[in-house]
């Protein structure tokens, strides 16, 4: 009865621990897809600050993208039906690019400070070079 009752617990335990674990699976992946969100609405928002050439526009803007872009993360586990379980380079590559981000950021906000508009726009491309390019190794765009 003993052993009944302790491997009852047991599964119990084990059940309730992988309901966890997919559910943080899943919270992860909704936090990631607002993390992206967020990232497009502040290169709208930098896009905007370029059309009413407004510095304060544009300041905030990089500064939402700099919030989100340091909390770029590899897929987990949860993707590895999107992505095959073989490729390492997830984690190091996704890094190096919000890394990327964060400096062609700073360019674009000291170069729009300093009146040196199309060398902004040029830090601008660059950022969204980089977005295109992680979405296109990991998202297979």
């Amino acid at each position: 009865m003993k052993m009944f009752i302790s491997s009852v617990v047991i599964l119990g335990s084990l059940l309730s621990l992988h309901a966890d674990e997919a559910k943080s699976e899943a919270t992860i992946s909704k936090e990631r897809i607002e993390a992206m969100r967020s990232m497009e609405s502040a290169m709208a928002t930098i896009q905007k600050g370029f059309l009413y050439n407004d510095l304060r526009i544009v300041e905030k803007g990089v500064k939402a993208l700099k919030e989100k872009s340091i909390h770029l993360e590899p897929p987990l586990r949860g993707d590895e039906l999107l992505l095959n379980k073989k490729e390492t380079y997830k984690y190091k590559f996704t890094k190096k690019q919000s890394y990327r981000m964060n400096i062609y950021a700073d360019d674009l906000q000291r170069d729009f400070y300093n009146g040196e508009k199309k060398q902004a726009m040029y830090a601008y491309t660059k950022i969204l070079k980089q977005c295109m390019s992680c979405h296109e190794r990991i998202r297979r765009w």
